[in-house]
């Protein structure tokens, strides 16, 4: 295999297949409303690894996540994994502001009550 096939080979793993077909979605649309994330991977960016995921309740959209729930989402195994991309799990995200009050970071609950439910804008 010469460099520019090699080259090429390697633009088509830049993505996860299931964003394939799907758009960038807008993370904080999920804000404040419980949604079931149904498969997840990672993708290597300038500061390490982050969150890739796809939700039951869109079909059309991939979203990233922040490194809170990359974090999380890192410490499942390959058979809860599996288990999720089977059954799903219910998260709920939102944006918290640091205790000074200037830095806003993405939180994750999983299993969340259903206390909260915002109609989702798609």
């Amino acid at each position: 295999m010469n460099l520019k096939n090699k080259a090429q080979g390697l633009n088509k793993k830049a993505g996860i297949k299931f964003m394939d077909g799907r758009e960038k979605g807008t993370i904080q649309d999920l804000y404040n409303v419980p949604v079931t994330v149904i498969d997840f991977g990672f993708l290597k960016g300038l500061d390490g690894e982050y969150l890739v995921f796809i939700i039951k309740e869109n079909k059309e959209d991939f979203y990233f996540g922040a490194t809170v729930i990359t974090d999380c989402f890192k410490q499942f195994t390959e058979q809860e994994k599996e288990e999720i991309q089977k059954e799903g799990i219910l998260i709920l995200l939102s944006e918290t502001k640091n205790r000074k009050g200037n830095r806003k970071y993405q939180t994750v609950l999983f299993y969340p009550d259903a206390e909260t439910t915002e109609e989702l804008p798609f």
